[in-house]
């Protein structure tokens, strides 16, 4: 190994003021932007041989991630709601085992609420990462290959709070035109670093280049997007800087292995989270073509066009935001939003087991504020690119929670415009935490959290669709993990999946993957997940 920039010395110039590299001047075109060197980055020896023993650490609840004022209409009443599924089901289910969490074995023990269940598929392995820890799997078998291990595993030797720190707040994504991964996550304590790395082969267990991406506040609720020029990060920022925050970390720098830049446009609060365009397929953007990202409005979506030239960073460009219009809706629970509110009412109900001297909670949250991960973004042979994006809206009066989601499509003229949209609700139950993708041929997949007052304890189903299927119409569900138990009140605190995984295999280019948890038992840091794979007909 070769450290090419010390972290440490790096972290005392970041406390005292980032380091810039922008150029100065009128070639400085957005007042926004800020051009810097990653903060430290070397390449590791292969990742199982710096695997140790892992160690159970007590329970952690993490607090909710900041949320943005949300617009209510009284009465409203949302024009797309799907009541009934009139297509039979359309998901197979492929596969299906056990993800880290309760029940997983080997001596693991859940040691956060929540999970923040993420994972990627590759061409022969699944990763997944829950909150501060992570497995390499056998995509075909289940079959354990490495972990669980801290997340901070990845950077052992690397040095600074990459390496010292296991903040969690997770993401895996796979490059299908490197047949690489990118594994991160943050750093949630001063000196601030959101921490990437990306694998030198298509193998996980082998050796990464890793880096160390310093930012100027705490960068909370990270996710991040493949495109072509670059790997496309969001936050939530909190401190010295607040709004949305976007970067584009320079991806040809860090497939190789050498020093990499970050281009940064820093939001105001006024404009909402958003979620970076992640490619599936083998149709791949252009190099020089701008990255899509997404953001909720009231009753619209906002986009943006993310434009990098890494031969000259400082004539990057964020566009203003464009307005495209949905079918009117209330966002989940939003008069919950509120921090005193939403702890002491929280929304999407769960049965309670009734057993003595535990309490259940009211009910889970939602984070209707945003939109969930991933934003799938696909190329057609035809010329036409679509984006698969959910979030969750109000139901009222049949449940608390139903399911938004939206195809975009964007062809010839650069604006996106809604293709098709619905809100699934076929029965009283609520419906939340969406990650959606469509395969090769347009069918689409969406996996979501559902649980009921009555019968239903938090479980995992997944919808789908053909292309040939009426529009804004999912079929009847397919159930990936039936719940068997709730989850107990924590601090009161109605802490839930802040999100989770839908991926397309970049072998067949249409099985889907999906991960995320369920209650299988009662209890509080007794969570478990799973990791299913599910094929639409045809394809």
């Amino acid at each position: 190994m070769k450290r090419l920039r010390p972290l440490l010395a790096v972290g005392a110039v970041v406390a005292a003021g980032l380091a810039t590299f922008a150029v100065a001047g009128p070639e400085q075109v957005d007042a926004r932007l800020r051009v810097t060197a990653s903060a430290g980055h070397d390449t590791s020896a292969p990742l199982r041989s710096l695997v140790t023993p892992w160690k159970p650490s007590p329970g952690a609840i993490i607090q909710g991630p900041g949320r943005h004022a949300m617009v209510t209409t009284p009465g409203l009443v949302d024009p797309v709601q799907q009541t009934r599924a009139s297509i039979p089901a359309r998901a197979r289910l492929v596969t299906s085992f056990e993800g880290l969490g309760d029940g997983y074995g080997g001596g693991f023990a859940p040691n956060a609420i929540p999970p923040d269940t993420v994972g990627g598929v590759g061409r022969t392995q699944y990763v997944q990462w829950v909150n501060s820890s992570f497995a390499i799997f056998d995509k075909l078998t289940g079959a354990h290959l490495l972990g669980p291990v801290d997340g901070s595993t990845l950077w052992k030797g690397f040095g600074g709070p990459c390496e010292k720190s296991n903040d969690g707040d997770p993401v895996v994504t796979y490059d299908r035109a490197a047949d690489r991964w990118v594994l991160q996550q943050f750093v949630a304590n001063a000196p601030y670093f959101e921490c990437l790395a990306v694998s030198k082969t298509s193998d996980a267990t082998g050796a990464y280049h890793r880096y160390a991406f310093a930012l100027p506040a705490f960068g909370d609720y990270p996710k991040s997007g493949v495109w072509s020029h670059s790997y496309v990060q969001t936050y939530n920022m909190f401190g010295a800087e607040s709004g949305t925050k976007v970067c584009a970390l320079e991806r040809a720098a860090m497939l190789a292995g050498r020093s990499a830049r970050q281009v940064c446009f820093q939001l105001s609060t006024a404009e909402p989270l958003l979620l970076p365009a992640d490619v599936d397929g083998t149709r791949y953007p252009g190099a020089a073509e701008d990255a899509p990202l997404v953001g909720l409005s009231t009753n619209a979506l906002k986009t943006f066009a993310l434009h990098v030239d890494w031969s000259s960073p400082s004539k990057s460009r964020l566009s203003s935001a464009t307005s495209v219009p949905v079918a009117a809706y209330n966002p989940a629970c939003g008069a919950l939003y509120t921090a005193a509110a939403r702890n002491a009412a929280p929304c999407a109900p769960q049965p309670a087991t009734g057993v003595a001297g535990q309490v259940a909670l009211l009910g889970l949250d939602v984070l209707s504020d945003r939109p969930m991960f991933r934003l799938a973004w696909r190329a057609f042979a035809d010329g036409h690119r679509s984006m698969v994006v959910t979030h969750a809206v109000d139901a009222l009066p049949t449940a608390a929670a139903a399911l938004r989601w939206y195809e975009l499509r964007q062809q010839g003229a650069p604006g996106w415009r809604v293709y098709q949209q619905g809100t699934y609700l076929p029965d009283g139950d609520s419906r939340w935490i969406g990650s959606g993708a469509m395969d090769k041929l347009g069918n689409l997949a969406i996996g979501y959290s559902v649980s009921g007052p009555t019968l239903t304890f938090p479980s995992l189903r997944i919808a789908g669709r053909t292309a040939k299927d009426p529009l804004g119409q999912l079929s009847a569900e397919t159930e990936i993990a039936k719940g068997s138990g709730e989850q107990l009140t924590a601090s009161n605190i109605a802490r839930w999946g802040d999100y989770s995984a839908m991926a397309v295999d970049p072998v067949d280019d249409c099985t889907f993957w999906y991960t995320s948890e369920y209650m299988a038992t009662v209890g509080v840091f007794d969570w478990s997940t799973k990791i299913a794979a599910v094929r639409l007909p045809g394809c």
